[in-house]
C-alpha cells in the first residue's frame, strides 16, 4: 500500500531523530551492545514496533486466568504484562529478524510469530527465574513477583509459555517446532541442574557449561536457526547459524557473569551481586577456586552474609579471573564470527556480526 507524503515525511523525521540519538549515544560512550541495537532498531523500527504491540495484545485475551480485579485484570496476566511491558533489548527476536533478512525475508505473519515466540519463551523464563532466585529488580523495575506475588509470576510465566507454543505450532515447520520443544526442555533441565548445585560451591566447569548452554545459549541457537529457515538457507548454512547462536549465547552469559560482579545496576537493570549472594558458581568464581584455596571459603562467607562482596571482587581482580572471563567470552565470539563468515555477505550478516562483537564489550 502506498503511503502519502505526510506519512513518508513522518518516517523520514523518525529516522533522522533515531540517527541523532545514535550519534549522541556514541559520543556519550553508551554500552556498545545498546548502541548496536539502537542502530539496528533504526533499520527495523516498524517491524519492532509491530512486534512490541503484538506482544502486549496477546495478553488482552478474555479467557480467565484466576480471579479478576475490579478493572478486569488477573494477577497472572498482570504479572506477565508487567514484565513484557518493560523496555528490553529484544535481542533474540532481532537476531531472528536479521537471520531471516539474509534471504531478504521481510516481516510477514510467520516471521512475526517466530520472532514473538523467541521473546515470549525468554519472558516466561524470566518470570520463573525471578521466583526461583528471589529477584527484586528486573530491567530497572521491581520484578513481577514483587509487584504481584510469586504465585502470580509463576502462573504468568506458564501462560506466556503456552502462548509461545501455540504461536509456534501455528507457524513453525515440523523440524523448527521440534527444535523449539527440545530447546525448552533443555532450558528446564538446565534450571533444574542449577537448582541442584546451587549453594554447593562446586567449582565444576562441566556443571557451569551445562547450565549456561541450557539457560542462555540454546534460545539464541533456536532464534538464529529459525531465522535461517525463514531466509530459505540450505541445511549447512542453517546449521552454521544455529552454532553461531550457541556461541553468541555462551559469550553473552560469560559477560553477564562479569556484570553481576562489577556492573552498574542502572545500566544492567539487575541487582548487583545477585548470583554471588545466591552461591552460584559463575565462571570468574570457578577460575578463582582453581587458582587459590582461599576462594571457596570467601565465596561461602559472601553468600552467607558474613563477608562483603567487594572483598571477593578484590580477590578476583588480583587473580585476574574477571579479565580471563572476558577473554573466554571473546573466544566464543570469535567462533561465532567464523561461523557467520560461512553465510552470504550482506547487511544482515554484518548486523549479526556487530551484535556478537558488541555483546562481549558491554560496559562494566
Amino acid at each position: 500500500m502506498n503511503q502519502g507524503p505526510s506519512a513518508a515525511m513522518n518516517q523520514d523525521e523518525s529516522s533522522e531523530v533515531l540517527s541523532q540519538l545514535v550519534a549522541v549515544a556514541r559520543e556519550a560512550r553508551v554500552d556498545p551492545l545498546v548502541l548496536r541495537l539502537m542502530e539496528i532498531r533504526t533499520w527495523l523500527r516498524d517491524d519492532l514496533a509491530d512486534l512490541e504491540k503484538s506482544c502486549l495484545e496477546l495478553l488482552k485475551d478474555d479467557a480467565p486466568l484466576g480471579p479478576e480485579s475490579p478493572d478486569g485484570d488477573s494477577p497472572a496476566r498482570g504479572a506477565a504484562r508487567h514484565l513484557l511491558s518493560m523496555p528490553g533489548k529484544w535481542i533474540r527476536p532481532i537476531c531472528l529478524l536479521m537471520a531471516a533478512r539474509i534471504g531478504d525475508r521481510q516481516m510477514d505473519q510467520q516471521v512475526r510469530d517466530l520472532a514473538l515466540t523467541c521473546e515470549l519463551v525468554h519472558g516466561a523464563t524470566l518470570l520463573h527465574d525471578d521466583v526461583l532466585d528471589e529477584g527484586e529488580v528486573r530491567r530497572g523495575r521491581e520484578t513481577s513477583r514483587m509487584a504481584y506475588s510469586n504465585s502470580a509470576s509463576v502462573l504468568g510465566g506458564d501462560h506466556v509459555l503456552i502462548l509461545a507454543l501455540q504461536m509456534a505450532h501455528r507457524s513453525c515447520p515440523p523440524h523448527v517446532f521440534s527444535a523449539l520443544l527440545t530447546t525448552i526442555d533443555t532450558m528446564v533441565n538446565a534450571e533444574a541442574h542449577q537448582l541442584v548445585h546451587k549453594g554447593t560451591f562446586d567449582p565444576s566447569r562441566e556443571v557451569y557449561q551445562t547450565v549456561i548452554l541450557g539457560k542462555t545459549a540454546v534460545l539464541f541457537r533456536w532464534a538464529l536457526m529459525a531465522g535461517g529457515h525463514l531466509a530459505g538457507l540450505d541445511s549447512d548454512q542453517e546449521t552454521a547459524l544455529a552454532e553461531a547462536g550457541s556461541e553468541l549465547g555462551m559469550a553473552f552469559q560469560l559477560v553477564d557473569d562479569i556484570l553481576d560482579l562489577i556492573g552498574e545496576t542502572n545500566a544492567t537493570g539487575k541487582s548487583l551481586h545477585t548470583d554471588l549472594e545466591e552461591g552460584k558458581m559463575t565462571w570468574p568464581l570457578i577460575l578463582a577456586a582453581e587458582a587459590t584455596p582461599k576462594a571457596i571459603p570467601l565465596i561461602k562467607a559472601v553468600a552467607e552474609g558474613e563477608a562483603k562482596p567487594e572483598e571477593l571482587v578484590q580477590l578476583l581482580r588480583e587473580l585476574g579471573t574477571i579479565e580471563a572471563t572476558r577473554d573466554e567470552a571473546r573466544k566464543h565470539s570469535k567462533r561465532a564470527i567464523d561461523l557467520l563468515n560461512q553465510l552470504p555477505e550482506g547487511r544482515a550478516v554484518d548486523a549479526l556480526k556487530g551484535i556478537v562483537n558488541s555483546a562481549i564489550e558491554r560496559s562494566l
